[in-house]
């Protein structure tokens, strides 16, 4: 199932094994900004927390793509396209290298109690964008990251590098978490809407700044 947003998950028709590394590694960064730790939200999962000050519109990092496919396949019914996308992700899964499929299996997947590739991949995937619009793909350090409905981070995909550009978006203070926004902002939609939103695509309920001011507004 995609994501309404266009965020995670996509919808899809075509990719080939050609655009799927099956034995490549993020790069270090020549900088290292930031470091994964236990976040305060998300129940105590991972996050991102910057080592030092970064300045708005500062590149954090480029990611790679670790595990790639089409997210929708020409098929006579849905559950067909669904069987066919399971299929292709979990056969590119077993291609990687075991220490990125441990890696992988730790992230989450909300729709199930025990977390599957494919599940993992539904709620992980990135909709990609330019010529490789159809294609979704997890980024091992970007699959770390926090929401929050007031980002300090934004990620462009760069289809002629092939590679996921994470920028500051407003000044981040050294030990903050860094966040993107999984989809929704308070411009374009109440505070209900998104955590419905979030609740429904990644299975919690957003606590963010902007989220808890407003649920103080309502008390």
């Amino acid at each position: 199932m995609s994501n309404p947003n266009n965020i995670f998950g996509s919808d899809s028709d075509s990719d080939s094994d050609s655009d799927s590394p099956s034995s490549v590694h993020p790069p270090a960064p020549q900088e290292r900004m930031f470091e994964i730790i236990d976040s305060t939200q998300l129940n105590g999962g991972k996050g991102l927390r910057s080592l030092h000050f970064i300045k708005a519109g500062t590149e954090i990092f480029r990611d790679i793509a670790v595990l790639r496919c089409p997210n929708a396949f020409a098929a006579e019914s849905e559950e067909e396209a669904k069987r066919l996308l399971n299929e292709c992700v979990t056969l590119r899964f077993s291609h990687l290298p075991p220490p990125l499929r441990t890696s992988l299996l730790t992230l989450s997947s909300h729709t199930e109690n025990i977390p599957t590739i494919p599940g993992i991949f539904q709620t992980n995937a990135l909709r990609l964008t330019g010529r490789d619009t159809g294609s979704g793909a997890i980024f091992q350090t970007f699959a770390r990251m926090n929401h929050s409905c007031f980002p300090n981070i934004e990620h462009t995909w760069d289809d002629t590098t092939q590679r996921l550009i994470l920028k500051s978006i407003r000044d981040v203070n050294a030990l903050e978490e860094m966040y993107i926004c999984y989809g929704g902002t308070p411009e374009d939609s109440g505070t209900e809407v998104r955590r419905e939103h979030l609740e429904k695509n990644f299975g919690f309920r957003c606590m963010c700044e902007v989220c808890c001011a407003d649920d103080d507004l309502k008390s």
